[in-house]
C-alpha cells in the first residue's frame, strides 16, 4: 500500500473541496463505463452533482441541498452485491468520492478531502491488484500519474490566490485529463 500524503498547504476550505472535486472529476470515466457496459446507474445525474459543485466553488449563486443531492447519487451508486465485474469497483469507488465531497460541502468536514485522496489512490491500488499486472511498473507509472496531477493542483493553489482564478484553471486542468485515475477513457457528458 502505498502512503498517502494528505496536501497540508491549503489554508481554505474551498481548496480542499476543490482538490477533492478535481480528483473526482479524474474518475468519473470509472463510473460512465460501469453503468454503460452494466446498463445501471444514470452517468447524467452523476454528472449534474459534479456540474453543481464547480458552480457553487465558481461563486455562481446556485442554492443547492447537498442532502437531497445524496439521495440522487444514494439511488444510482453501484452495488456491488448485484454485480460480479470488476467495474462495478472503481465506480463504486467514485461514488464513494463524490459522497465524502458532498459531506465535505454540506458539513464543511475537512476530513472529507483525506477519505477523497484515499479512495482516489485505493482505486489504483485494487486495479493493479484484481489485474495481477506487474506491479512495479504498473504501480510507479499510475501512482506517478496521480501524483503529478495532484501536484499540478498544489501549484495552481500557490500561483492562484483567487477562488475563481483558481476553480477556473483547476478545471482546465482535469478536463484535460484523458484517462481516469485507472486509465479508463474519460468520456465527456
Amino acid at each position: 500500500m502505498i502512503e498517502i500524503n494528505i496536501p497540508r498547504q491549503m489554508p481554505h476550505l474551498w481548496q480542499k473541496q476543490l482538490l477533492a472535486l478535481a480528483l473526482i472529476e479524474q474518475m468519473i470515466g470509472n463510473y460512465v463505463l460501469f453503468a454503460e457496459v452494466s446498463g445501471q446507474g444514470d452517468s447524467k445525474v452523476f454528472r449534474n452533482i459534479i456540474d453543481l459543485v464547480w458552480q457553487q466553488l465558481l461563486g455562481h449563486s446556485v442554492k443547492v441541498d447537498w442532502q437531497k443531492q445524496r439521495g440522487k447519487l444514494e439511488e444510482i451508486c453501484p452495488d456491488p452485491e448485484r454485480f460480479d465485474g470488476y467495474g462495478v469497483w472503481p465506480a463504486l469507488d467514485a461514488s464513494t468520492a463524490l459522497s465524502e465531497l458532498i459531506t465535505l460541502l454540506d458539513e464543511n468536514d475537512t476530513e472529507g478531502l483525506e477519505s477523497v485522496i484515499k479512495t482516489y489512490y485505493s482505486t489504483i491500488e485494487q486495479f493493479l491488484d484484481a489485474h495481477d499486472l506487474d506491479v512495479a511498473d504498473n504501480q510507479r507509472a499510475l501512482y506517478e500519474e496521480a501524483d503529478n496531477l495532484i501536484d499540478k493542483l498544489l501549484t495552481v493553489f500557490s500561483v492562484e490566490a483567487k477562488q475563481v482564478s483558481a476553480v477556473k484553471a483547476i478545471k482546465e486542468i482535469v478536463r484535460s485529463q484523458t484517462v481516469s485515475n485507472i486509465g479508463i477513457e474519460n468520456r465527456t457528458l
